[in-house]
């Protein structure tokens, strides 16, 4: 069979891209680590192409604003924090948790409207989020076992991956790259059914085989958003939960932060080296197979080609993907413009 060259044309839908006409993914974003935030500190983040602050209130409670004083824009990370309000270093404009300005260093009233965009901000698992919108959509995801029953581990991968975070996720639907990429094999007498919500993706395997990795029991699957993977399973006999979450510096710029979570143990110098050593080893297989993957989706121009029917749970996750709502009300804020 040949083709003829003079007619070929190669068949591809686009996908949605991060920061197409200024709007991102309303999903929840990780900002910094808890440990990243000291008391009485103000930090700043690259964050939708923007610039984010993250600062304490009295109280405790993390806060994610935008970087930029109302008054002239300075970028507020260079600031400080006074009686659980962050204070421009320029003009002495102080803010409160909700992004309110509250005084000003000459003592006039705050002018009116005088405010840094506020996120809704949630801690957890030893990572500070932030959601893209005025109001969540869905709620932050959680392990299956509760708080006071897993201690957790967590941290930001040292490479930068220049692709859309969905990109990342699309390698969860993708089966077929399990056995090619991975050499990874489903227990189940057939594939997986993926199950979708408006703002989720999920499946559950009795397992999978790594060849020389080993067995990954009683896999439970779970995408959100765009851009966060909720992975537990169990593994040499030990309940694991890991979650990977993705946020965007700015459009093709993203950052991976992971969560590692096991059962507590009974506090005694054996069970918290085994905790020790099975974080370790989780941890490693977990960026085995994020580094096998990495070395394809740095390198793609990510289009739906001409699919086959064993891409069915692929074209799935397109379609959730078109679907998916986009939006981005703090742009005149963390991007330091306004109306001319």
């Amino acid at each position: 069979m040949t083709l003829d060259q003079k007619k070929l044309k190669r068949p591809a839908r686009r996908l949605p891209m991060e920061g197409d006409e200024g709007c991102f993914s309303q999903t929840w974003f990780p900002i910094c680590l808890t440990s990243e935030l000291g008391d009485g500190q103000v930090i700043g983040r690259d964050f939708l192409g923007g610039r984010v602050i993250v600062f304490r209130n009295n109280n405790g409670d993390a806060s994610v604003l935008s970087a930029y004083c109302a008054h002239l824009g300075v970028d507020m990370s260079v600031g400080d924090v006074v009686a659980g309000t962050v204070r421009c270093p320029y003009h002495h404009f102080q803010y409160n948790s909700d992004g309110i300005c509250t005084k000003t260093g000459v003592g006039a009233p705050p002018p009116k409207g005088a405010a840094l965009f506020k996120f809704p901000t949630v801690e957890r698992y030893g990572v500070i989020f932030a959601f893209n919108g005025m109001e969540p959509l869905f709620d932050l995801p959680q392990l299956s076992v509760p708080d006071d029953q897993v201690v957790t581990q967590c941290w930001i991968e040292e490479m930068d991956f220049k692709v859309d975070p969905w990109i990342v996720m699309a390698q969860t639907p993708d089966f077929d790259h399990i056995a090619f990429l991975h050499e990874g094999r489903f227990q189940d007498a057939g594939r997986p059914e993926f199950t979708y919500t408006p703002y989720s993706a999920m499946y559950e395997s009795e397992g999978v085989s790594m060849g020389e990795r080993g067995d990954f029991m009683d896999l439970k699957s779970n995408l959100y958003g765009t851009n966060i993977l909720n992975l537990e399973m169990t593994i040499q006999g030990t309940w694991t939960g890991s979650i990977a979450a993705l946020t965007i510096r700015k459009p093709g710029l993203v950052k991976l932060f992971g969560i590692n979570g096991l059962h507590k143990g009974d506090g005694s110098p054996d069970s918290e080296e085994k905790i020790k050593q099975t974080f370790t080893y989780i941890k490693e297989q977990n960026r085995i197979v994020l580094y096998e993957d990495a070395e394809v989706f740095n390198n793609i121009s990510f289009v739906q080609g001409t699919l086959l029917p064993s891409d069915k749970e692929l074209a799935q996750y397109f379609d959730y993907l078109r679907a998916f709502p986009r939006a981005n009300p703090a742009a005149d804020f963390i991007n330091g413009t306004g109306s001319p």
